[in-house]
């Protein structure tokens, strides 16, 4: 990429023709390092609106750190990892060193959380430019496999060893998205086999045991023994 901005778009989504050039304007007017914006899904069910809610950016107004505005939405459940969400300017992927870790799926939740903590100046449009599709065999909605936790894993190993040598509110940051990350992985996990799910709970309990609660633990080991005996 040679241009002043980077935008990075999925396939199967939809972008509103204006909105690469709002961005544009709103970030060489207010010298963003990056800007975010909403979006909405199509085709997903009634029951999963929301998961798949991405309306956020006027609940946070003005221009924050991104380290800073990370823990508020992290705090407030309003952050999505989705890069597809945001104009970032090249000359900061290039000063971080920021690119996607290869080989793996979700590598979003280590690049976009990397983005925030390393942006000095961060705002939201609130519009919604974004349009994601929800289909079926998706990333997001392909039957949960060890492919995803291995994704899910290397993200938050990575993620760890960047957080370690930042400050203490980068740290807390981090804290609070592993906490995150793990209750999803362990609350979709449990339809593994049982010793890719023990070696799941090891892992984690190794790593991140201030991380865990007993519940996603428990959802972890005992959800499929539950749902087999009650048939539910």
């Amino acid at each position: 990429a040679r241009g002043r901005y980077v935008y990075f778009m999925d396939s199967d989504d939809l972008l509103e023709s204006d909105a690469l050039a709002i961005c544009y304007a709103r970030c060489e007017a207010d010298r963003l390092d990056f800007v975010f914006f909403d979006a909405v899904s199509f085709g997903a069910p009634a029951s999963d609106a929301a998961w798949f809610d991405y309306r956020r950016a006027a609940a946070f107004p003005g221009i924050h750190t991104g380290r800073k505005l990370l823990g508020r939405m992290l705090d407030t459940k309003r952050y999505r990892s989705s890069v597809c969400l945001n104009l970032i300017r090249r000359e900061l992927l290039d000063r971080a060193g920021l690119r996607f870790y290869a080989g793996i799926i979700h590598e979003d939740e280590l690049f976009t959380a990397r983005l925030y903590i390393e942006a000095a100046r961060v705002a939201g449009i609130a519009r919604t430019f974004f349009h994601r599709r929800v289909r079926e065999e998706s990333t997001m909605t392909t039957r949960f496999s060890q492919r995803n936790v291995t994704g899910y894993m290397t993200a938050l190993r990575e993620l760890n060893r960047f957080a370690a040598g930042r400050d203490a509110e980068s740290r807390r940051a981090v804290r609070m998205l592993t906490r995150s990350i793990l209750r999803v992985v362990m609350q979709s996990a449990w339809q593994l086999p049982a010793a890719d799910r023990r070696r799941l709970a090891l892992t984690a309990l190794r790593h991140y045991p201030a991380c865990i609660s007993g519940k996603a633990l428990g959802a972890l080991l005992f959800k499929g023994m539950i749902k087999k005996q009650t048939g539910r």
